[in-house]
Formats: structure tokens, sequence, C-alpha cells
């Protein structure tokens, strides 16, 4: 992969309201740490999944809750660029064994 280059486009753009006087961060995948985990599907495609810690959401740390998401590209750029992340209550992937 590679080589690099800096598009200033950000995938998960923190957005800020002002609930009860008190502003708020908020982005889609909550803003931790994240990864992306590159899987071989059984049809032979390739799919990335954006994977993201959502710190302080579970009692202990061993029980927070993280955000799972594959990845969709816009080939018609140069270098592609990944789109913007939505929310999505499940998927289903099919990877091979």
């Amino acid at each position: 992969m590679g080589p690099w280059v800096d598009t200033q486009y950000d995938i998960d753009p923190v957005t800020n309201e002002i609930v009860h006087g008190i502003l708020r961060r908020r982005s889609i995948s909550g803003g931790q740490e994240s990864f992306v985990v590159q899987a071989l599907q059984t049809n032979g495609t390739e799919a990335f999944i954006f994977v993201s810690d959502r710190w302080g959401t579970g009692k202990h740390k061993a029980n927070d809750m993280q955000y799972w998401q594959p990845l969709q590209f816009d080939d018609t750029q140069s270098p592609p660029r990944i789109h913007k992340l939505n929310w999505t209550d499940q998927f289903t992937i099919d990877l091979q064994p």
C-alpha cells in the first residue's frame, strides 16, 4: 500500500453541539483509538473494516463497546477516498476460513 498522500479529509469528523448549555463533541466512532482490519471475503474480494474503541461506555474498561463499520471507497478520486462514516446498526461479511 502507499505512497501516502495527506488529503486533509476526515472520514469521522467531530461535530459540536450544545446540550443544556454544555458543549458536547461527537463523532460516529466515538473518537478514541481506531484501526482498520483487512479481511478476505468468500467471493475473493478484500473488505476493510474500521474499528474504534468507545471509551467510557462500560462499567469497566473490559466492558467498553467498539464501533465497527465496513469502509466504502470512492475510486473516482485519486488517490481513492474513503467515504465518511455513517452509523450502521449491523452488517454481515462472509469471510474465507
